[in-house]
């Protein structure tokens, strides 16, 4: 699920949520993830964090240096 989201300075966009699927569609326990895409819609990177609902994200803030995920 998203849960917040942020641009990133240069025509892309920041994405966080969480999921209980992983990459191979099996449930796992709850992981927090952020999502970078470029100014043309390719994803850039994903990172993945957590196994409990402590890992959800609930806000982002982005500049041209980075961004910085609350939750």
């Amino acid at each position: 699920m998203l849960t917040a989201a942020a641009p990133d300075g240069a025509g892309g966009v920041y994405l966080a949520g969480y999921s209980d699927v992983d990459e191979d569609c099996r449930r796992v326990s709850e992981r927090g993830f952020v999502l970078r895409y470029g100014p043309t819609g390719e994803l850039a990177w994903a990172y993945r964090w957590g196994l409990d609902v402590a890992s959800r994200p609930v806000a982002l803030a982005a500049d041209g240096e980075g961004v910085w995920v609350l939750g």
